[in-house]
């Protein structure tokens, strides 16, 4: 049983980590000091830019480590030096190596899915891009092997058909932040449960690429609705039309049957802009032209003047 004012190490580097980062504090969790990543290079002017764990730390005039790596000299001893009592990772960004994860005895980590499903580094893109209706929400122990650490506490979230990655990843932070308080005051009191995960029904999501957003149209239009969702925001899904690229970044499957149109076939009207599909149709209701900002499909139709057969391609 650890004291009621326990020293917590908080790990973490997005927007998302920042949300629960927030929450400890206003919950006046005793956090002590932040690792986060480095500053990066951001936008086309390459501006460097804090992570936003960075910037909420430094809000709270908290102590932050921002290693290169993890291998960097010193950042053990420096580990140890801070003598925390509880380690809380959210999305922080690297492998922790086994002589970090063992200076803790509490080492935890909020996951975004109910483990063991989805383990790996794209939970919340993969359970959209999978049409799943269900996901939610884990702290877990820590432990070397991939998210396989034995389970604190899980709560259940609902998918929107909607829903996107950003919408979604905002509904996960919303019921995990306070969970993660939960497992901490559990963790705390020494009450904390350790649930072995049942490897056998383990599945994952690996690192969501570039590629993955590129649509091909002999997939079903439900299956490329879902692929735009879950690669909104990044790395978004995108296709070619008369050999330039453009991203589509909102869609719906659409009840309209287009006979005897191959995959990729367009049919538009004034105000509505639809595909055909390998099973289905697909209307296109924001685009984004090469060069240019996103646009709903009749703003993209009132500019372009789609006559002919016209196809989009990958």
């Amino acid at each position: 049983m650890l004291g009621s004012n326990q020293k917590i190490l908080f790990w973490g580097t997005p927007a998302t980590a920042a949300d629960c980062l927030k929450l400890l504090l206003k919950k006046n969790k005793n956090v002590i000091a932040v690792v986060t990543q480095p500053d990066k290079p951001v936008g086309r002017k390459h501006i460097l830019t804090n992570p936003p764990v960075k910037v909420v730390a430094e809000e709270a005039g908290l102590p932050i480590l921002q290693p290169e790596t993890l291998k960097c000299p010193g950042i053990v001893e420096k580990i140890k030096n801070l003598q925390p009592e509880i380690c809380v990772v959210v999305a922080y960004g690297k492998i922790l190596p086994s002589e970090i994860l063992n200076i803790p005895e509490n080492f935890i980590n909020l996951h975004f899915s109910l483990l063991p499903e989805y383990r790996g580094a794209a939970p919340v893109q993969k359970v959209i891009i999978d049409g799943k209706s269900e996901t939610g929400v884990t702290v877990q122990h820590v432990v070397k092997e991939l998210d396989k650490g034995d389970i604190i506490l899980q709560k259940k979230l609902g998918i929107d058909t909607e829903d996107t990655t950003e919408s979604l990843l905002e509904k996960a932070v919303e019921i995990g932040a306070p969970l993660l308080c939960k497992a901490i005051e559990l963790i705390t009191s020494g009450k904390a449960p350790r649930i072995p995960q049942n490897d056998d029904d383990a599945t994952y999501a690996l690192k969501i690429t570039k590629e993955d957003g590129y649509i091909d149209w002999s997939r079903s239009a439900k299956d490329i609705h879902n692929q735009i969702r879950g690669c909104y925001p990044w790395p978004t899904s995108h296709t070619k039309l008369n050999g330039k690229l453009f991203k589509i970044l909102k869609s719906k499957v659409s009840d309209n049957e287009l006979l005897n149109l191959a995959p990729g076939a367009i049919s538009a009207t004034k105000k509505q802009l639809f595909v055909s599909t390998g099973e289905g149709v697909l209307e296109i209701l924001e685009i984004q032209p090469p060069g240019k900002k996103r646009m709903t499909a009749q703003a993209f139709l009132a500019g372009h003047n789609l006559v002919g057969n016209q196809f989009l391609t990958i």
